[in-house]
């Protein structure tokens, strides 16, 4: 399947379906084609570090990404994986889609959410959690597009 190299608005059965917009405004991700994964992709994300309960809420707050991108986060302890994630003091930070296949992350981190648990404004945690998430699937800031 052929796609191209950035989407500005997926439609139905493609890797991102947006809402139709309420006010006028066409929704867009900037995404390249070579970072996003497969449409349809079964994702396995483990965790690398961090107290069970905040994973359970970043759980909670990432799979909202399901409804919206042709993709399921299958959460597990260990094993092989796509996506890995520890939850340490060090700055925030995702790699970009398929890069969490590169040998440089080989059984390391592909994403820190940093002291998620310091953090008592749960808009804020929701703010960042999807932030990284969307980072994972293969989004990159607008500004990175080629059409900003």
């Amino acid at each position: 399947m052929s796609h191209p190299p950035f989407w500005t608005c997926a439609s139905p059965g493609t890797f991102l379906e947006l809402p139709e917009p309420t006010d006028g405004v066409v929704p867009s991700l900037a995404s390249p084609a070579r970072k996003r994964w497969e449409p349809g992709s079964v994702l396995r994300v483990r965790w690398v570090s961090g107290e069970r309960s905040v994973r359970s809420q970043v759980q909670d707050v990432a799979k909202e990404w399901m409804r919206h991108a042709n993709v399921v986060f299958f959460f597990v302890d260990d094993g092989d994986s796509d996506i890995r994630v520890s939850l340490t003091d060090s700055p925030v930070w995702s790699a970009i889609g398929r890069d969490a296949r590169h040998r440089m992350f080989r059984d390391k981190a592909t994403m820190n959410l940093g002291p998620l648990h310091l953090l008592s404004d749960e808009e804020e945690f929701r703010r960042i959690v999807l932030h990284e998430f969307g980072h994972a699937l293969g989004c990159v800031h607008e500004h990175s597009s080629p059409h900003a």
